[in-house]
């Protein structure tokens, strides 16, 4: 669970090798496959959704954010425009640009920004912009601020967008 929510593939493929269940859940309920959701990391969701066996709960909010962090342009584009009230946050305030951001998917965070405040505050009161800085995505960053993202924001722990830029470079 650990490895799935802090984005390590490795060290999930190790313990996956070793017979790891991938069948628990936290005491939150959440599956791996949505803690892997959280971390963001494409490899582990990848590894854990082509048949669905290890994901409990699927629901449309779910495959949305399952299609954002992937990069499942298509995808996203007919659950987004079936279902636009799924136009919201996770548990933790993080919004779909957020986990596009993450996932360092440029098409749909380019799909989605008409949808969202470019600075919509997010988990740890990070905004899309530093999610991208933050997980090193240069393309995504880049995009955010060629469309007037403020990188004078600070985070929930005063950290600015060079401070997090610096931390995506050692990952």
């Amino acid at each position: 669970m650990v490895a799935s929510i802090f984005g390590k593939s490795a060290v999930f493929d190790y313990l996956r090798l070793q017979s790891a269940d991938l069948t628990l859940v936290d005491e939150t309920g959440d599956d791996l496959f949505t803690l892997a959701l959280q971390g963001g990391c494409r490899q582990i969701i990848e590894r854990l959704s082509p048949d669905g066996q290890y994901v409990k709960k699927q629901n449309p909010w779910t495959t949305l954010r399952r299609s954002v962090v992937t990069g499942s342009f298509e995808k996203l584009k007919v659950c987004h425009d079936n279902s636009p009230e799924l136009v919201q946050t996770d548990q933790f305030g993080d919004s779909l640009l957020h986990l596009a951001c993450r996932g360092g998917n440029r098409k749909c965070a380019v799909y989605l920004l008409p949808s969202y405040d470019i600075n919509v505050r997010g988990r740890y009161n990070w905004t899309p912009v530093m999610m991208a800085a933050v997980c090193g995505h240069e393309d995504v960053f880049q995009l955010l601020v060629d469309h007037k993202a403020d990188l004078s924001l600070l985070s929930d722990t005063r950290e600015c967008i060079l401070t997090l830029a610096q931390r995506g470079q050692k990952q």
